[in-house]
């Protein structure tokens, strides 16, 4: 597989991003003549005018000869108007996307334009990761070009492992062993703030993947298939499994996300599940002695999906210059392109997988979302045969009605 340019993303998002553009692309004589004015919606840089995209736009415009309106949009409006963006009044050709579990019933709809020859003509589908790939896809379209991901890993600290000889946990029975070596000597296992509840989520979420398979997962918390009581069975005593083993670090349900990456950094826990943000403005000795790893296999033969954010391009089916949106996402993964984006500091490579899924909160219908957090609460509290049943029928509650 062909090396990749990966950039972390300075981008008014909630979570910071790894940008991927293939390292390997040539330089493409785009037609010079203007084919017509493209209205781009891009929420790189916030509500700035000219946002962190601003010379991507500019080397567009001087190398294509076709303008560009660039309109500043927010993040936050864009994943709470999905559907308004895709099928306004005045619907843009070009809008920068987050991806989330409405995403598949709005290409259901038919609202993105399909862009699996794009892909195809620029050999994206071998430039870029699977795992990306796959991400880009709803059902059988090709919705989205991606500028940027970023996926919830397991940190660990390096000497903290190697003081207690245990390596880097290669499937569910190593991960389990590493926590019990860990625990015996005193040390919390896992850091977790569980005070909002969605970092503990995370692990519920991984677990439910884990063992019944991404797509399981997927349309089990968008409400597009029936609750399955003996399957999410497993996955709740997998998790209170790790409660009753004292797992996680004592008072989780006090703590905050920082409060718990504050303890993980100051050695109180040796691993903590987050995303790249982690490593924002920490020391260089902290940094140099971090490692990670993906959320460990159940089920050995299991493909590696991920929860993660995916950030790209997507075009409407409703766009008014169709051509000028394809011909500006061709110039975004071009060599001129890339160069429109240099702005974006240096960073590590992603870790590879079979997709990325939208974390909980990105995912889920809301009263599903609910159902979720709330049991991951109720097992934390109380990981017993008793609370197990009770989380099981609020579940299979929510999933009858919704």
């Amino acid at each position: 597989m062909s090396i990749f340019k990966i950039r972390i993303a300075a981008v008014s998002v909630l979570v910071c991003a790894v940008v991927l553009l293939p390292a390997g692309c040539k330089k493409r004589e785009e037609p010079r003549g203007r084919t017509g004015s493209i209205l781009y919606f891009s929420f790189l840089g916030g509500s700035s005018s000219q946002g962190t995209d601003g010379p991507l736009v500019k080397n567009f415009g001087e190398e294509t000869g076709t303008a560009v309106t660039r309109n500043a949009v927010m993040p936050a409006d864009v994943l709470t108007r999905k559907k308004g963006y895709l099928s306004g009044t005045q619907t843009p050709d070009v809008i920068t996307w987050i991806k989330t579990g409405e995403d598949s019933e709005l290409a259901g709809e038919n609202l993105f334009l399909d862009l699996g020859e794009l892909w195809k003509e620029e050999g994206w589908l071998q430039e870029f990761p699977p795992a990306l790939a796959g991400a880009c896809r709803a059902g059988n379209v090709a919705y989205m070009v991606p500028f940027a991901a970023d996926t919830w890993k397991i940190y660990y600290r390096k000497s903290l492992f190697a003081a207690h000889a245990v390596d880097v946990p290669r499937s569910w029975e190593d991960f389990l062993h590493t926590c019990k070596v860990l625990r015996d000597a005193g040390i919390s296992p896992v850091s977790v703030g569980a005070k909002f509840r969605w970092p503990a989520s995370l692990w519920l979420e991984y677990i439910n993947i884990r063992l019944n398979g991404s797509s399981f997962h997927h349309d089990l918390l968008r409400g597009t298939i029936p609750f399955h009581r003996e399957k999410m069975e497993k996955t709740l005593r997998s998790f209170a499994k790790l409660v009753e083993m004292g797992v996680f670090i004592p008072d989780s349900m006090e703590l905050s996300w920082a409060s718990a990456l504050r303890a993980f950094l100051e050695e109180e826990g040796a691993m903590y599940l987050f995303n790249d943000s982690i490593l924002n403005s920490l020391p260089p000795e902290v940094e140099s002695d971090l490692g990670s790893f993906p959320f460990p296999l159940i089920l050995p033969q299991a493909p590696l999906t991920q929860l993660g954010t995916v950030q790209g391009w997507v075009v409407p089916r409703s766009a008014q210059n169709t051509d000028g949106a394809l011909q500006f996402l061709r110039f975004c993964g071009s060599e001129s392109g890339r160069e429109g984006l240099e702005s974006f500091p240096a960073a590590g490579l992603l870790e590879g997988g079979d997709t990325i899924l939208p974390e909980l909160n990105r995912l889920a219908r809301p009263v599903l979302r609910g159902a979720f957090l709330d049991g991951t609460e109720a097992l934390l509290r109380d990981p017993s045969e008793k609370s197990i049943s009770l989380v099981l029928n609020l579940m299979e509650q929510a999933w009858i009605s919704p």
